[in-house]
């Protein structure tokens, strides 16, 4: 099914778990290739707004155990600051936001 909102996310640990765990030895000997993202892909996708502050995400993604967070914006997201646990209909994928580490 074709939707716009983003729903999940494919990242290296997705396909080398997928590979390692051999979780699908049919595919496992096709190829990583030829499984579908749906498959693969990581969900529920978390999500966080962009008036949130690095802080937020930075938070975020070491409560949740992340390294990719998904950047997003929608119908009466410009008064909301922090995460969600997933995407909301209307919303559309506006970034996404890698590993940060802080000293602080």
């Amino acid at each position: 099914m074709f939707t716009r909102e983003p729903v999940g996310i494919i990242t290296e640990r997705d396909v080398v778990n997928k590979i390692a765990l051999k979780l699908d030895p049919d595919s496992y000997r096709s190829s990583v290739l030829e499984l579908f993202a749906n498959k693969i892909m990581s969900t529920p996708l978390t999500t966080i707004f962009p008036n949130s502050t690095m802080r937020d995400a930075m938070g975020t993604m070491l409560r949740k155990n992340i390294r990719r967070l998904v950047v997003i914006d929608g119908p009466g997201h410009d008064d909301k600051k922090g995460e969600e646990n997933s995407p909301n209909k209307g919303d559309r994928l506006i970034g996404i936001i890698t590993k940060i580490y802080s000293k602080y």
